[in-house]
């Protein structure tokens, strides 16, 4: 799903200034591959069934990176995973994975 509006946000190329992008996982079972060119600073929840999540913009290189959301105690593939955060769902309690497809690691692609 991505970010609302893919560049939202306000950029100052060149001056220096740092820019942060909202982005958004849904709670769907799904793998979403989201662009991203820097690191993740926070995950949050503020509306029903969207995990949302806060990035640095042009701190690195343009990299796809696949997300998905999990509830506690459902069971997690048996692959390489980053844990990135937690959200609150009213009683629900979702985590952000990051997941790393077996065959992106299989061209070499760093974790």
């Amino acid at each position: 799903m991505g970010a609302d509006r893919p560049g939202t946000g306000l950029r100052s190329e060149g001056t220096g200034v740092k820019t942060i992008f909202r982005y958004q996982v849904p709670v769907d079972d799904n793998l979403h591959t989201i662009t991203l060119t820097g690191r993740i600073l926070h995950v949050a929840c503020r509306r029903m069934r969207i995990v949302e999540f806060w990035a640095m913009v042009g701190d690195t290189p343009a990299a796809d990176r696949h997300f998905r959301v999990y509830g506690t105690g459902q069971q997690l593939p048996e692959q390489p995973l980053c844990y990135l955060g937690t959200a609150l769902d009213g009683l629900l309690v979702w985590h952000l994975i990051e997941e790393f497809p077996l065959q992106q690691l299989a061209v070499g692609a760093q974790p």
